[in-house]
């Protein structure tokens, strides 16, 4: 606000102000009356960065946000509480955070925002301490530190913010999360924002889960390269290695990374600049710079011993992952690079029932030498996922199909009888395995093979791996590499998906399957593809989609 404004023009701002913070809209009121301590540790008035003024625009009434550090979300949380209680008599904030030091620090917001704000605005506490306020309005504001056994309990809050989530006991976190979710109304504002913390916590199960639409949470991403201006240091810095002072060579990594953002990102291009201060925090943090510091949100899940395949080499896949060239089927089919004529392909399939909310049906379409062109996940039953995988195969020259034997028999009947298909892997008894237990010869069996002590599904986690250190899958789908990511070993012994609801393995098995099927393809042993069923698709032009 101006400082010479006169009193009226200064009621009857306040006035509209409060009346959009009723609305749902805070922004006016904040960025008119609220000061905050900046990071020279000057009072300024609150100005809303990119990244605030992005989510401004999006927020929904439940939202899970991964993001880096240090970029003003929790200042913009707690001014949000701040204003609603202003403005909404009788409005509840509670807000948690995983230490004593933070919850101090985030109730030091409000403090700051109460005491700079124009006397005439200022509300008068009925009840003040270093955690907790109440207003003559009724609202209340409390800050509090994760841990408790009552968290959440007894109350029924307007406003939600679980602060750093990921920074909780992971005990906590689902405590917590069940105790608070379970008293808010379904009006309730929730806000759980956190820098990413390993795979298989709660805050990587809300956010993955908020990403497949599994959870009703919205989901929101946003890397350092959002805000450049304050990710830079420039050329000769004394904050830079010293070896980096000077113009840059960039390494593939790096090259990779700002030729992508700023392709998708170009009102934020990075430069030179930006890569300088990269590496020295790179040098600084080690490992967990991906973390603290996320580009993409996959990668930023830091593996841990449990996860299974080589992380270096599915972070450079991520790095290069992008948009599908097509889809259709309501996008559960997408679909890089087209068919081209005399190429031979490959299909791995894992089958599921069909219902929705358990497993999906996924299919892996790609090259003889490893590069994935398509891929199919749905909810899709085992007749249904038959006719797609004929339509797939037929479409993609004929291609060979190998499909995980379990629960597959009528995708089996119905693609090799009624569809008459006969490029299929057909498993034998001299492969070293037990022999079929039903009629059809067909698919890989995997039961049996859970456990470190060997198996089938050993086979395939090493056939992935060995793929991956050789340069031999290379795979642009950003949602299968998400699950080759969080593949890990359990506790049992048994390898999947991390434990929880919406989490899943289909796309990594139907991934593996597929690079299973170039080893058994039968033109690498006869030189020619072995599917006599028909002649071979004619393709007018690459171009065309079958």
């Amino acid at each position: 606000m101006p400082t010479t404004i006169d009193k009226k023009s200064l009621l009857e701002e306040i006035e509209v102000s409060l009346l959009e913070a009723q609305d749902g809209k805070p922004r006016r009121l904040i960025e008119n009356f609220f000061m905050i301590r900046d990071e020279h540790d000057e009072i300024v008035p609150f100005k809303y960065n990119d990244i605030q003024s992005n989510y401004d625009e999006t927020s929904t009434l439940r939202d899970v946000k991964n993001k880096p550090r240090k970029i003003g979300f929790s200042t913009q949380s707690m001014a949000e509480a701040y204003a609603f209680s202003i403005a909404i008599p009788n409005f509840e904030v509670l807000a948690l955070t995983y230490d004593d030091e933070e919850t101090s620090y985030l109730f030091g917001m409000v403090d700051t925002f109460h005491e700079n704000m124009p006397e005439i605005l200022r509300p008068k506490p009925t009840a003040h301490s270093t955690t907790h306020m109440e207003l003559l309005n009724k609202s209340s504001l409390t800050v509090q530190t994760a841990g408790g056994k009552r968290k959440g309990r007894g109350r029924t809050p307007s406003y939600v913010l679980l602060d750093e989530m990921a920074q909780y006991d992971e005990t906590q976190q689902e405590e917590i999360y069940t105790s608070i979710m379970g008293s808010v109304p379904p009006w309730a504002r929730v806000r759980i924002q956190s820098t990413p913390k390993g795979i298989g916590n709660k805050f990587h199960s809300l956010y993955t889960g908020a990403l497949d639409g599994t959870e009703v949470w919205s989901p929101f991403f946003y890397p350092w390269m959002w805000m450049p201006e304050k990710h830079t240091l420039e050329l000769g810095s004394q904050h830079a290695l010293g070896h980096d002072r000077g113009h840059l060579n960039y390494t593939q990594d790096e090259q990779n990374l700002i030729e992508r953002w700023n392709a998708e990102h170009p009102e934020h291009p990075i430069n030179e600049d930006n890569i300088r201060w990269r590496r020295m925090r790179q040098s600084d943090l080690k490992e967990t710079f991906g973390q603290e510091f996320p580009e993409d949100d996959i990668t930023c899940f830091i593996a841990t011993s449990e996860t299974v395949f080589p992380t270096d080499e599915l972070n450079m896949l991520v790095s290069i992952a992008r948009e599908p060239l097509h889809t259709q089927m309501d996008g559960d089919w997408k679909t890089w690079r087209r068919p081209e004529p005399g190429r031979h392909y490959c299909i791995g399939v894992d089958c599921a029932s069909g219902i929705v909310g358990r497993d999906y049906s996924g299919a892996t379409i790609g090259t003889d030498d490893g590069e994935v062109v398509a891929t199919i996940k749905g909810y899709y039953g085992e007749t249904e996922m038959a006719r797609i995988v004929y339509d797939a195969a037929m479409m993609y020259n004929e291609a060979f199909v190998l499909n995980e034997r379990q629960n597959a028999y009528e995708f089996q009947r119905v693609l090799t009888q009624d569809l008459n298909y006969k490029n299929v892997y057909r498993h034998r008894d001299n492969a070293g395995f037990q022999k079929p237990e039903r009629d059809l010869p067909l698919g890989f069996p995997t039961t049996g093979g859970g456990t470190m002590a060997g198996g089938n599904k050993n086979r395939l986690i090493e056939t992935m791996r060995t793929a991956l250190k050789s340069d031999g899958f290379r795979c642009p789908d950003k949602a299968m590499l998400r699950e080759l990511v969080e593949y890990k070993q359990h506790r049992d012994g048994t390898f999947g998906a991390p434990k929880g609801k919406g989490k899943h393995d289909d796309m990594a098995m139907s991934a593996m399957l597929y690079l299973l099927g170039l080893q058994a393809m039968p033109f690498r042993r006869r030189g020619r593809n072995q599917n006599t069923n028909s002649s071979p698709v004619k393709f007018d032009s690459v171009e065309v989609f079958g």
